[in-house]
């Protein structure tokens, strides 16, 4: 590619292989087909002729159907919510779901392959996990492009949202009209599934990034105090000396009386009180201590914790707990929980891990 690329497509083969890369056209557009395009697959007869394109301007990169017969799909990033609209289809597998509202209710209607409807699902407050094998809605049994918990569906204050649930083969969401490309997006059109890449912009020694190939970003240059002065005098204009800022207020500790039950955090030096039925996510948040949580129901695995101490003080792990610490956490059930699920009887030390779903 020449340099003036600063795009390209990586195109991902069965196994999640890199094959060839495409560049991409810089303030013009880029067409994907069949036939008299920029990138073409002749032989993909799920392709339309003209199937989509990428266009570049002072915007950035758009992704667009270009009125397809099968559509374009982007792929939702693996572990973070996508919000979805009443009108979206997304595709996990071989399946495809289809979002709808009536008379003030969510619904999703899962169509099959052949694009025969299969069934319908009400959408509330409770997050459902759909998959091959999973607890709430079982698109395929035999459909092995989809993993046992493949995506996970919440409402939430009057919105659809979908998961990845590190599936395999992943979720991706019909684009509807122009969609904008960020680094390392996936998207799929017709069988071809390509990977959106952006030369990344080079590294001084210095520390400093270039903003324009050829530019360098100089550091800002503090002048000395006597310059200061200096300046100062010679526009007779008076220094102003910065006064000492107020000494910020220190939040107190919440106090832990005798006999009290406790949750020490390791790593952040604090320990609350709990209330017996809370569990430990519920405590954390009244506390105002940080967890990524989302589902509430141990479905999703947003929320695991190592349990450092006061293994004995804790409730019997359940099956959705334990398939989401080994299937989306990939953490060890004996030393792991997820602090949603868990209503201690008794002060356990714990950890807050990194969300990894």
């Amino acid at each position: 590619t020449s340099e003036e690329q600063v795009a390209y497509l990586v195109r991902i083969l069965p196994g999640n292989i890199e094959e060839n890369q495409y560049p991409i056209k810089l303030n013009g557009i880029t067409t994907i087909g069949r036939k008299e395009c920029d990138i073409i697959f002749p032989d993909d007869t799920t392709l339309s002729d003209q199937h989509a394109s990428i266009s570049h301007g002072p915007e950035g990169y758009f992704l667009r159907d270009d009125g397809s017969a099968t559509g374009v799909f982007l792929r939702a990033a693996e572990g973070r919510s996508l919000e979805v609209l009443p009108g979206n289809l997304v595709r996990a597998g071989r399946q495809f779901l289809y979002f709808t509202q009536s008379n003030g209710k969510y619904q999703v209607i899962h169509y099959n392959q052949a694009g025969k409807e299969v069934q319908r699902f009400d959408l509330g407050e409770k997050t459902l996990v759909a998959g091959r094998a999973a607890p709430d809605i079982i698109l395929d049994s035999k459909d092995m492009t989809l993993s046992r918990r493949h995506l996970a569906i919440t409402v939430k204050e009057d919105k659809i949202f979908i998961k990845d649930l590190k599936s395999v083969n992943g979720t991706y969401l019909k684009v509807k009209n122009a969609v904008k490309l960020e680094h390392g997006d996936r998207f799929r059109v017709g069988q071809q599934v390509f990977v959106f890449t952006l030369k990344e912009d080079a590294v001084l020694d210095t520390g400093y990034f270039t903003t324009q190939p050829g530019s360098v970003l100089q550091p800002p240059v503090k002048e000395p105090v006597e310059e200061k002065e200096k300046i100062a005098k010679e526009s007779k204009a008076p220094i102003v000396e910065q006064e000492p800022s107020a000494t910020p207020e220190v939040e107190e500790p919440p106090q832990i009386k005798p006999g009290e039950l406790a949750i020490t955090i390791q790593g952040l030096g604090k320990t609350i009180p709990f209330k017996k039925g809370q569990t430990i996510c519920e405590a954390l948040e009244e506390h105002g201590i940080e967890i990524d949580a989302e589902c509430h129901a141990g479905i999703c695995g947003s929320d695991p914790i190592k349990i450092i101490s006061g293994k004995e003080n804790l409730n019997e792990l359940g099956d959705d707990e334990l398939e989401a610490l080994e299937d989306i956490c990939e953490l060890d059930p004996k030393e792991c929980r997820l602090a949603c699920m868990v209503k201690p009887t008794g002060s356990v030390v714990i950890e807050i891990l990194p969300n990894n779903s």
